[in-house]
């Protein structure tokens, strides 16, 4: 099993996987590459669109294809020639907050560059940068460590916040879920860099963009910032009032080969659930690319977090009647996967479930069969009867085989 990507870290669980007639995964990394690239976009008034990944921009979108040579040398960000003629107030501002509202490196061994730290989207925003030739970290490091404070992502509030003292002044960047960062937002950056109020137009128009990306399977993140007096770090991100700077359409590829191993599990009488962060139109868009949804699905097989929270507390008999149904879950939150695989396990379905964080470890821990990635966590591991070597969704299918 091991030449099959799989490592064994209880036997028994080789038998019981071939009696498992339910899969809950993740969707990053394991149904899809984990590799994020910036393909489109909107910064302070102006929407843009890569080509070459097959996505459709919205109507009047500049192209944008930078690319950096690896031999070019990086100006400081901030200072390199702003792209699609961006004003140089709005090209600074969105540097800053890319820059310092992230916690991943770029560092330099022998297999080459590599981002260490931070998570996957955040080496999309950078590598955008990047490839804009602007260097992230000349501005990061213009700024003592101690006039930073990074507050990490948090999977409820869908957000990470870092403030940055600067003088009298504290910079408050934003970054996160665009539709719920959107909520917060109040006021919008100009193309000239000014912050003007934020009309319902505005709003609606910003929506149907998040959604035309969603809609095509691209994760959407939101920047925004605000400033505030010079104060001492709070224990917590503070929730004030923002300014949104962009949005952006993060592509992560499906892998090629889980369409495939999703039609075999199906055919073996395996139902395969998603559950992930992305919002709904995102999750919905991934899982008929991957099989799990038709494209005329019914609305019992999708389900938002909230939604799957508020039926598990308030009405766990209507769950459980759409629980045959369900095959996506979007906005989820650590607990929800756990919620799932309790269920499931309720009616009586033996439970094969995919995990990489430590939130994963209670549900990797209860279901039938837990399957971690090699990439994940010790914790997560450590709860697992089986660690996938490639983080691949396809190694769960060679090892429902050997069972």
């Amino acid at each position: 099993m091991l030449e099959d990507n799989c490592l064994v870290r209880n036997l028994a669980s080789c038998e019981t996987m071939g009696g498992a007639n339910a899969i809950c995964s993740d969707k990053t990394g394991t149904l899809t590459t984990n590799k994020m690239t910036v393909v489109q976009g909107w910064v302070a008034g102006t929407n843009f669109l890569r080509s070459g990944f097959g996505v459709e921009g919205v109507p009047g979108a500049l192209p944008l294809d930078p690319e950096q040579p690896p031999s070019s040398p990086l100006m400081p960000a901030g200072s390199c020639p702003p792209p699609l003629d961006m004003s140089p107030a709005v090209w600074n501002q969105l540097c800053d907050a890319l820059c310092f509202n992230s916690t991943c490196e770029e560092v330099v061994t022998r297999k080459g560059r590599q981002w260490v730290g931070g998570n996957k989207t955040e080496h999309g925003l950078l590598q955008f940068l990047r490839q804009c030739g602007a260097d992230y970290r000349t501005l990061r490091h213009a700024v003592e460590p101690s006039q930073v404070r990074v507050y990490p992502f948090s999977s409820l509030r869908k957000r990470m916040t870092t403030l940055v003292t600067k003088g009298q002044q504290q910079m408050v960047y934003v970054k996160g879920a665009a539709e719920l960062v959107l909520l917060d937002c109040d006021h919008v950056a100009s193309p000239d860099g000014l912050s003007v109020p934020m009309t319902d137009d505005m709003r609606q128009s910003l929506l149907e963009t998040i959604a035309q990306m969603a809609s095509q399977g691209n994760r959407t993140i939101a920047v925004a910032m605000t400033r505030q007096d010079r104060a001492p770090f709070p224990p917590d991100a503070p929730e004030l009032p923002l300014t949104l700077l962009a949005l952006f359409g993060i592509q992560d590829p499906i892998r090629p080969e889980v369409p495939q191993a999703v039609r075999q599990l199906r055919r073996a009488g395996i139902d395969v659930r998603m559950v992930t962060g992305d919002n709904l139109l995102t999750a919905t868009a991934i899982a008929q690319k991957c099989g799990l949804l038709s494209p005329t699905y019914a609305p019992e097989a999708v389900l938002e977090g909230p939604e799957f929270r508020r039926l598990a507390a308030q009405d766990p008999a209507e769950l459980l009647r759409r629980l045959p149904a369900l095959r996506v879950i979007a906005r989820s939150s650590p607990t929800d996967k756990l919620t799932l695989v309790a269920a499931l396990m309720h009616e009586g379905d033996i439970v094969a479930v995919t995990g990489d964080g430590t939130n994963d470890a209670p549900a990797l821990k209860l279901a039938d069969v837990g399957f971690a990635m090699r990439t994940g966590t010790d914790i997560a591991t450590g709860a697992s009867d089986m660690v996938l070597m490639d983080d691949n969704f396809a190694s769960v299918l060679r090892a429902t085989v050997w069972g």
